[in-house]
């Protein structure tokens, strides 16, 4: 199996994209597999960033819509779950478990914003009508009531979407009951309660709740994967939120802020005992792995950090926006 490169294609249409196999020595394409027609999901029309990954026979791929895994012989499907994850965070596997950071906009309930709270038009009216004609203006929408937003995150624009935003195509620039129901119909059956996902790698077919050992609800990275040691899996997420759970369980074991503050990209990455956390900002975190990681140190460097850093023997690199950085010992 090691005479195939695996790719994943992904196309504007959701019905194009795919898996695609080809020889090393030569670049023929020995399979192609339309993933969404063998494995089909509910797709929100997010294109796909996660890596492929493979285990074994397979090949393991975090999709808009869902994860699925693939023969590698022949890119048939072995197993499939759906859910409503915008498939950007690459799963890692660790001792036959499969560890993926699931995420969309609504996912998680601190980031779900005020417009969740009026599902009704009274309530609209009561707490925005300021000149009680029974309609909204757009001018009477409060500018900082949120559709949603990322908490933690004031370094990079565009990480909240407002209801001013939500309601800005409205033609006369007011909003009566019937558009709002709508809005608020459309958007609150999108919304549901999910997170990292702990898989077991040997299933088959079409997999349920059921067969997830644990999901973790809160704090979840939007890219980052985690990162395995010893028996636990680690995350960061934006606001340097760092969760140490127990592999097989879940148990959190520690969740608090102990990485640099904003947004989080690049994934952790661990060596010798320690583990990189990696802020956009461009500051590095040096955690001592454990069920409680310790803070050794934190370092800023020159530049943007969007790429997970590398280890190679005693070499640690780090790409910034401004340079690339080969840390020794």
């Amino acid at each position: 199996m090691d005479d195939k490169i695996i790719l994943n294609l992904d196309y504007g249409d959701v019905n194009r994209r795919s898996l695609l196999a080809l020889d090393k020595a030569t670049g023929t394409t020995v399979w192609k597999t339309l993933t969404q027609e063998v494995t089909p999901f509910i797709n929100y029309g997010y294109p796909g960033y996660s890596t492929p990954v493979r285990y074994h026979d397979q090949v393991i791929l975090h999709r808009c819509g869902g994860i699925a895994a693939y023969r590698l012989s022949d890119g048939s499907p072995v197993w499939w779950f759906q859910i409503m994850t915008n498939g950007i965070g690459t799963p890692i596997i660790n001792n036959d478990i499969i560890y993926i950071t699931a995420w969309m906009e609504l996912s998680e309930a601190e980031r779900r914003g005020a417009f969740f709270s009026y599902d009704t038009f009274e309530k609209v009216l009561a707490d925005m009508d300021k000149n009680g004609n029974g309609l909204m203006e757009l001018d009477e929408i409060p500018e900082d009531m949120m559709v949603f937003s990322r908490p933690g995150v004031d370094d990079i624009e565009g990480t909240q979407f407002s209801v001013r935003k939500f309601f800005r195509n409205d033609k006369d620039g007011s909003v009566n009951e019937e558009e709002w129901i709508q809005k608020f119909n459309y958007l609150n059956a999108v919304v549901d309660d999910f997170g990292m996902m702990a898989i077991p790698a040997e299933k088959k077919g079409e997999l349920s709740s059921d067969d997830i050992l644990w999901m973790q609800m809160e704090k979840n990275p939007e890219v980052p994967s985690p990162v395995a040691f010893g028996d636990c899996i680690l995350m960061v997420s934006d606001g340097g939120w760092v969760t140490c759970m127990d592999a097989e369980t879940g148990i959190v074991h520690l969740q608090e802020r102990i990485g640099a503050p904003g947004a989080y990209i690049a994934s952790p990455v661990s060596a010798d005992g320690k583990i990189y956390l990696a802020s956009y900002s461009g500051k590095i975190t040096v955690l001592k792995e454990g069920k409680q990681p310790a803070v050794i140190s934190m370092n800023p460097l020159d530049g943007k950090i969007l790429a997970t850093p590398a280890i190679s023997g005693n070499n640690l690199y780090v790409r910034t926006s401004k340079h690339l950085y080969a840390f020794k010992n």
